[in-house]
């Protein structure tokens, strides 16, 4: 469902300001659920994963990505975005 919803906003992306922000704001509300769902983190996890830059990092990844191979798959974007994540906790 979640992820279901996710791909739904990201076919959605509006260019206006107040759209853009609104369907940001839905996106962070899907992408933290499916997080803290899949990750199991509670809330005190989730705000140390939030303060970290994750969603920052994987913003201007999926940005740049787009960008450099426009054709690439929701699917390649997800599963690069999440090796971007594991990196950064590497690191």
């Amino acid at each position: 469902m979640l992820l279901n919803d996710l791909m739904f906003e990201s076919k959605q992306l509006p260019s206006s300001g107040m759209e853009k922000k609104a369907t940001q704001d839905r996106v962070y509300t899907i992408t933290s659920e499916l997080v803290r769902v899949v990750l199991e983190l509670d809330d005190y996890y989730f705000q140390a994963i939030c303060s970290y830059g994750f969603i920052e990092t994987a913003e201007e990844f999926i940005q740049m990505a787009r960008k450099f191979y426009p054709i690439i798959s929701d699917q390649d974007i997800f599963q690069a975005a999440r090796n971007v994540w594991a990196m950064n906790m590497i690191l």
